[in-house]
């Protein structure tokens, strides 16, 4: 049964509103987009339209998972098609990314597509000491700048960042980008009472703010969960308007466009943790080739797929050297495994001599089994953490 449903799942991607072979004269556009810390369920009271669009002329994803709960670990897998205990320092959070793992952008490169990348790529992380030239996720158009209009939200001007790389490509050549948002990533603020945050700014109330079962409904979250409304929606806004500038182009059915986040939101019981809020994430995917629109996906389904998916669509061949467990989601490459799984070994250096806090998951469609391999240790990090000099700091100082 449940093979025959993730069949299912293989075939509603496996459709197509024109046949490939009218549209195999033009080799399809890849844009990836990811927020930084966005839960599933986070969009449910946010106005997302961009999203929502993307969703509605394509496949909405309703049970996507990430393959870890931290940034860095997450988007190598999603860069690699590998699990992060596959691809050694990569699959750790703040750590280097190996050369002999090759990503998708490096793959497409060599092929014949323009790549780059704005916002957070790969990160963080020191990708340099493994002697790369680039972020793994593309090189960099990180200049435009403006003055944002809310507190904690990047001064990166993405979308006219996008318009850079566009302009900048080879006449018809294909392109594969990376819009790597840094919202709704924390830094927020306490803004309860205060007429000049972010939330307030937007006409935001505590009382429009959709609590979490797993969090207490306090107004300090509250005002989090507004902070988080308006960064989220800030980054829909630079989605629409990369979306606008592909129809200008006349690019958008052309291309590709994969919307999810890296991991949960930036609470307890979320990020940094293999609970259903720190794994599960938005995922939609529009490309009219390929996806018939309307699609409501709602079988288990791992972004570590979207390396062999993005590859399929290109027309460029797995490396036979450097294996993916990802499985592609528009049908050539076979079912997808499942359940899902995930895994972490370390979120940040919050421990002496640097140990992890290593965790794997296992996804159902019904439970979440969850194993943690060190329990002797403090899960959120010790309570006591050593300083660059090698000295200790107060209590409390480390989680």
């Amino acid at each position: 049964m449940i093979l025959r449903t993730l069949f299912l799942a293989v075939v509603l991607l496996a459709g197509s509103c024109s046949s490939p072979q009218a549209a195999s004269h033009r080799r399809p556009n890849i844009l990836v987009v990811v927020s930084d810390d966005q839960s599933w369920n986070s969009a449910s009271w946010f106005k997302t339209p961009a999203f929502d669009r993307v969703a509605r002329e394509g496949a909405l994803f309703t049970h996507a998972f990430a393959t870890s709960p931290g940034c860095s670990p997450s988007r190598a897998s999603m860069l690699t098609g590998r699990y992060p205990w596959q691809i050694e320092e990569a699959g750790t959070h703040a750590s280097s990314f190996p050369t002999r793992y090759v990503t998708y952008p490096d793959l497409l490169e060599r092929s014949g597509y323009a790549v780059g990348m704005t916002g957070k790529g790969w990160g963080p992380g020191d990708w340099k000491v493994s002697g790369r030239t680039r972020n793994p996720a593309g090189t960099e158009f990180q200049d435009r700048k403006f003055v944002p209009p809310y507190r904690s939200i990047s001064d990166n001007d993405y979308a006219a960042n996008f318009a850079d790389f566009l302009q900048k490509r080879g006449k018809r050549q294909p392109f594969c980008f990376w819009f790597g948002s840094n919202e709704p990533h924390r830094d927020y603020k306490n803004d309860v009472g205060l007429e000049d945050g972010a939330g307030r700014k937007a006409g935001k109330k505590l009382a429009d703010a959709g609590v979490p079962p797993f969090l207490p409904d306090t107004p300090e979250v509250r005002s989090d969960l507004l902070d988080i409304a308006v960064e989220t929606e800030w980054f829909d806004l630079q989605l629409g308007r990369m979306i606008q500038l592909l129809e200008e182009a006349g690019e958008l059915d052309n291309t590709l466009i994969i919307v999810t986040s890296d991991n949960g939101t930036s609470f307890p019981c979320a990020k940094a943790n293999l609970y259903e809020s720190g794994i599960r994430v938005p995922l939609a995917i529009r490309w009219p080739a390929r996806i018939p629109a309307g699609r409501r996906v709602k079988e288990l389904t791992s972004l570590i797929d979207l390396t062999p998916t993005i590859l399929e669509a290109a027309g460029v061949a797995r490396p036979e050297t450097d294996p993916m467990a990802g499985k592609s989601l528009l049908g050539a490459g076979g079912a997808p495994r499942r359940p899902v799984i995930s895994g972490r070994e370390r979120h940040t250096s919050a421990r002496k001599d640097n140990l992890g806090y290593p965790s794997r998951a296992i996804r159902t469609a019904d439970y979440l089994h969850i194993r943690n391999l060190k329990p002797d240790r403090w899960p959120m990090g010790d309570p006591r953490c050593f300083d660059g000099k090698g000295e200790l700091l107060p209590m409390h100082s480390g989680y």
